[in-house]
């Protein structure tokens, strides 16, 4: 450079005295500029007083390193080189933290211990010329904390992990959860494994003084799948079940009130869109970018639930959980899962072990509405019920609508999903199902009516079912009952012979109140409650009507007895009619 500076000057004489005056200014901001606090400088610039910075870096869970950086370029030299720090900005006569120093100029370092996550602490550098006193700017540090691109805050290491120090430190990947588990100690590598190979036998809840402190393996047979699955000797229809929960529970991780959020208080676990927007800032979409952002994420693998053994599968690739659950008909056992290897998010069984980062909760950040309106809160009655779920019907045909109550604060668009409540479950996996859905944009805020549709049929057996809005926090649940249109309770009636002459062979005397039943021989295809009713009426206007409310189980050629009520005044066969075209004759003498 100087060689060049020199070269120009005789190639360009004539310029000589504009540039001298130039190159004189150059000199004196360049050196006034670095110069802190500068006194009296002497021409050309030379500041009286050298730099003075300071910088923290997490080192551990609980420490971080402090730094002093004095640098000697002033006209007096620097007898001492310190660094302070407190919770508020410190000098050397106040202060709450500590002070540390050495002779002359140059770096100073110091570790400090016992912070807790977000602790904040105010450092500075300083120096000593004589009895001449210089501090440089203060450093704001809250510990284990980064602020991202985005502008989000995140812890910056993964949680029951040390902060990494490099991208395969193993350190870094202590603890793998499963999704929608607390910090039971089941997330402990070397935890001990549960291999449970009954659906029924699974934990029904999240207590974790049920669940246990191991990992869950939902294991069946053996070989390259072995899943446990809903019917084990027919694995239809993608059947296998692979949550550690019976049934599923999409709320666990749900939001800062998550019923087992695993994080700090004020954070959560992140949504895959949040996730989604931290990628698009790495460098590259490899496992070299995903360390080198800002939230240093590092491999370590996984722990699988089809052989979890008691140490994590070493990996070249890191995977983290996100709180966005699957919600179509195969999904609601799975989560949304970020691969560092190529920074694609993808579905996966909620009984896996994978990592945890921990995002602070912020106003925003779509996870009240599912959209960018802002909600405080869902109320979610039973009475907003519309239509009726009909088993043979869809839900369209039928047009079932659930109404509830949105309590918004900020407008914006919502996007509303409830969990997808299945009822074939305990044969054949993901056949059929109810799903209730509604978006749109919220124009004013306060207390709104939004009407979710449901889509989807019903299978069996049937019962009364529970749905909650998932993805949302905080959410809301519901209730709706499912009928059979034929046995109009919760047993699904197959084929019967409503006509057995040889088990209804009385004749019914006209004008007599009618004290003789009707037995049907039915096929059960699922098991429940029945309410049977079917009427005939004379020309007079006078009505018999055959009913029966009661339960049955499930199976083939069960007797049912109707019993009569009214009377027939005008003699003749009458039909008795269901709604599934059946029909049967009595007569009337």
């Amino acid at each position: 450079m100087l060689m060049f500076i020199i070269q120009w000057f005789l190639n360009n004489k004539n310029k000589i005295s504009i540039v001298k005056h130039l190159v004189i200014l150059f000199f004196f901001f360049s050196e006034f500029a670095i110069g802190q606090l500068p006194g009296n400088p002497k021409f050309p610039g030379k500041s009286a007083y050298p730099q003075a910075f300071a910088a923290a870096e997490i080192s551990g869970v609980t420490e971080a390193i402090l730094t002093g950086y004095i640098i000697d370029n002033g006209q007096k030299p620097v007898t001492e080189t310190g660094i302070i720090w407190g919770s508020t900005a410190p000098t050397l006569t106040v202060y709450d933290g500590g002070v540390v120093s050495k002779i002359g100029a140059g770096t100073i370092t110091t570790t400090i211990t016992g912070l807790a996550l977000a602790q904040v602490v105010y450092a500075r550098a300083y120096a000593r010329m004589g009895t001449d006193l210089i501090y440089g700017n203060v450093e704001i540090y809250e510990h284990g904390i980064v602020i991202t691109q985005t502008g989000r805050k995140w812890m910056a290491y993964n949680l029951g992990s040390s902060p990494a120090k490099s991208a395969n430190d193993v350190n870094a990947y202590n603890a793998l959860y499963q999704w929608g588990r607390t910090t039971d100690g089941h997330q402990i590598k070397t935890s001990t494994v549960n291999q449970i190979t009954l659906l029924s036998s699974l934990p029904t809840t999240y207590n974790a003084g049920i669940v246990g402190t191991s990992f869950i393996q939902p294991y069946y047979g053996s070989g390259a799948n072995p899943h446990l699955y809903f019917n084990a000797f027919d694995r239809y229809q993608n059947s296998e079940y692979a949550d550690w929960i019976n049934p599923e529970n999409s709320r666990l991780w749900q939001g800062v009130n998550g019923i087992n959020n695993p994080c700090p208080s004020g954070y959560r676990i992140p949504t895959a869109s949040e996730f989604t927007a931290e990628v698009n800032y790495w460098a590259t979409k490899n496992q070299a970018g995903a360390f080198n952002s800002k939230l240093k994420l590092s491999t370590g693998g996984y722990r699988s639930f089809i052989s979890p053994g008691t140490s994590n599968s070493v990996s070249a690739n890191g995977y983290y959980w996100t709180s966005t659950t699957g919600i179509n008909v195969n999904e609601k056992q799975k989560s949304y899962v970020l691969n560092t290897s190529n920074g694609t998010l993808s579905l996966d069984f909620k009984s896996m072990g994978y990592a945890v980062r921990c995002i602070k909760d912020y106003s925003g950040s779509g996870i009240t509405s599912g959209g960018t309106a802002e909600v405080s809160g869902y109320d979610c009655p039973n009475s907003g019920a519309q239509g009726q779920l009909t088993s043979g019907f869809s839900a369209s045909a039928k047009n079932v609508k659930q109404i509830i109550q949105v309590n918004v604060t900020t407008l914006g668009t919502y996007n509303l999903t409830t969990n997808y409540t299945n009822a074939d479950m305990p044969n054949y996996g993901y056949l059929n199902g109810i799903l209730f859905t509604a978006s749109g944009t919220f124009t004013s805020t306060g207390w709104q009516d939004v009407t979710l549709t449901a889509a989807g049929s019903l299978g069996g057996p049937l019962s009364d079912k529970t749905y909650y809005l998932v993805n949302v926090a905080p959410s809301c649940d519901f209730t709706r009952t499912e009928l059979d249109e034929l046995s109009m309770g919760t047993a699904i009636l197959g084929s019967f012979a409503p006509n057995d002459v040889a088990k209804n062979s009385q004749v019914f005397t006209a004008g007599s109140t009618a004290q003789v039943g009707h037995i049907l021989r039915i096929n059960v295809t699922y098991g429940g409650t029945y309410n049977l009713s079917t009427s005939a009426t004379d020309v007079q206007g006078n009505t018999v009507t055959f009913s029966r409310s009661a339960s049955i189980g499930t199976g083939c050629c069960q007797d049912i007895t109707l019993l009569s009520s009214g009377k027939i005044v005008v003699p003749g066969i009458y039909t008795f009619s269901f709604s599934n075209g059946h029909s049967f004759q009595r007569r009337w003498q």
